[in-house]
């Protein structure tokens, strides 16, 4: 496996997360708003015609108030005491989007933008373009496991686990311990470690061709590649699974037709069981008020 081939890709534009992270948490005008203690926000429903009490509901809308951010709040807090340190520790609640973007109508330039933000801040303030609230980490030529091999470096790692120490804009430094929550990309399965050490075994040292026998019989069932997932190797023995910060993309997911596929096969199923199926859905659609009535 040593003899590998290599080669270069150039054109990688990035910057550091970690120095990131310092910028956005000590800017005066940003930090205002984020939200260094996560909490539970219920909602109490008025009492029944008869008097009686309803009980509180969760109200589940920002990461900040997420079962997530909650479980990874205690988890520093019982840390054990670093000598010397009494600093509060704080979640960096990292939510990252990356797509391939084209740049121009008429030609096929394109990039492939990762663009990081931060959890303690409110979802109001994410979907404002002009609060800056996105970040530009980097912009992705080619290879994303071998570019987030960079991204996700020394210094991250060294953050994850001991957190890095951030002077806030009231002067109160705190330590910081990075967390990545989503990632919302077009991202490919990938296969357990066992099956790519295999696969990659009879490619590269047997001269396996990628579409041989041996080879599709491993990959083919659930159309999967030989591929090293970078955010397992570099942070798994953190307690890290990268599968759980996946979460649907609505681009790819609605905009992109597989909701319209899903939804054909959900009236499918309607007219199959036949009745008056069909004729609710229509009228449940036909009482939908949209923007357009007066």
């Amino acid at each position: 496996m040593e003899n590998i081939p290599t080669f270069d890709v150039p054109g990688l534009h990035h910057c550091s997360l970690t120095g990131l992270m310092n910028k956005v948490f000590s800017y005066p005008d940003t930090s205002c708003e984020f939200h260094y203690v996560p909490y539970k926000q219920y909602f109490q429903p008025p009492p029944n015609d008869d008097g009686s009490v309803n009980n509180p509901i969760c109200v589940y809308d920002e990461i900040y108030s997420s079962d997530a951010m909650l479980d990874a709040h205690v988890a520093l807090q019982e840390l054990p005491p670093k000598p010397r340190c009494s600093l509060e520790h704080v979640v960096a609640s990292i939510l990252l989007y990356s797509d391939s973007t084209h740049l121009a109508s008429f030609r096929m330039a394109s990039a492939w933008p990762i663009y990081p933000s931060f959890g303690n801040q409110s979802k109001y303030v994410h979907c404002r373009p002009w609060t800056g609230a996105c970040q530009h980490l980097a912009y992705i030529p080619k290879l994303m496991h071998a570019i987030w091999w960079h991204l996700l470096d020394d210094n991250f790692q060294h953050a994850y686990e001991h957190g890095m120490v951030v002077k806030c804009p009231n002067g109160i430094e705190q330590t910081f311990y990075p967390r990545i929550f989503t990632y919302s990309t077009d991202y490919p399965k990938k296969l357990q470690r066992s099956q790519i050490a295999q696969t990659c075994e009879w490619i590269y040292a047997t001269g396996q061709a990628i579409k041989s026998k041996a080879v599709e019989l491993v990959l083919g069932p659930q159309s999967e590649v030989p591929t090293v997932n970078i955010f397992s190797e570099q942070l798994a023995h953190f307690g890290f699974d990268f599968h759980q910060m996946f979460v649907p993309d609505l681009l790819h997911e609605v905009e992109l037709s597989t909701w319209k596929a899903l939804f054909t096969h959900l009236i499918y199923i309607l007219v199959a069981n036949s009745g008056t199926s069909i004729q609710k859905l229509n009228d449940r659609c036909a009482d939908i008020v949209t923007c357009f009535n007066p």
